[in-house]
């Protein structure tokens, strides 16, 4: 049972953590074995950590061309996956609310000079 291997109580909620892995180039790029693709060797860490731990992920996206995938998974699962050997480097996958840009109100810039010009709102040279 899954919550006996993983030392959980019955009727708690884990915590989940997206993360963006990225793979070793070693792991997945092989010129001589075409069958190691980012997307299967994923696929196969995946399983021996999902396992070990006795839960799977909730999400998965394989990025094959670059040899990276995002997971969201508990914490316990996140902790194993980083230890992987087949695994270079784990990144949390949240954005902070502050990476907002917030639109520039009022003032004059560059921009707005811009847009009033081609709005006919430009003074005649001299």
């Amino acid at each position: 049972m899954a919550s006996e291997k993983s030392g959980k109580q019955p009727g708690k909620r884990a915590a989940t953590r997206d993360v963006v892995v990225t793979l070793r180039p070693d792991a997945w790029l092989d010129p001589a074995d075409r069958s190691l693709t980012a997307k299967a060797v994923t696929r196969t860490i995946l399983d021996r950590v999902a396992d070990r731990v006795g839960v799977k992920p909730q999400r998965v996206e394989v990025f094959g061309n670059i040899g990276a995938f995002s997971v969201r998974a508990e914490t316990e699962f996140i902790d194993q996956l980083s230890s992987e050997p087949e695994v270079f480097g784990v990144a949390e996958n949240e954005q902070d609310e502050s990476m907002v840009i917030e639109p520039i109100r009022g003032g004059d810039t560059a921009i707005t000079r811009k847009v009033k010009s081609f709005r006919g709102g430009r003074k005649p040279r001299s």
